[in-house]
């Protein structure tokens, strides 16, 4: 009885030792050199595209053109900065805050609490079989 389970687990890392191996690689000796050689002419030719990335020149170029026409566009005056803020503060303070909510919380629960708690009646046919069936559980 010993051997079969000594067995059995021999078996068993062997299976696992066999499923762990690497899967055979494809063989690259047994490309033909007119496909190897092809392998090598697009790795070339993508290493040496050009022109559809730009230079660092012509970014310099489009950022000078993009800062100048920025700065034909009129700034805003003080008084306009201001009514931007204005109306700004205006939405955040209708909007509800944190503040706002606790305070709302507390109203609740103190309304809650104000208010007289339900007894059960035990007397009931209702209340006796829900306590049955609690008990029961």
């Amino acid at each position: 009885m010993n051997r079969l389970i000594v067995a059995l687990i021999a078996g068993a890392f062997a299976v696992t030792a066999a499923a762990q191996t690497a899967a055979p690689a494809a063989d690259t000796a047994k490309m033909d050199k007119a496909a190897k050689n092809k392998a090598k002419q697009e790795a070339v030719k993508e290493a040496t595209k050009v022109g559809e990335e730009p230079t660092p020149a012509a970014n310099a170029a489009e950022a000078k053109k993009a800062t100048e026409e920025s700065k034909k566009t009129a700034k805003m005056s003080k008084s306009e900065k201001a009514k931007t803020a204005e109306t700004a503060t205006k939405a955040a303070s209708t909007e509800t805050t944190g503040a706002t909510t606790s305070a709302e919380a507390k109203k609740a629960t103190a309304e809650s609490k104000a208010m007289p708690k339900a007894k059960p009646d035990l007397k009931s046919k209702e209340a006796q079989e829900a306590l049955k069936k609690e008990k029961g559980q």
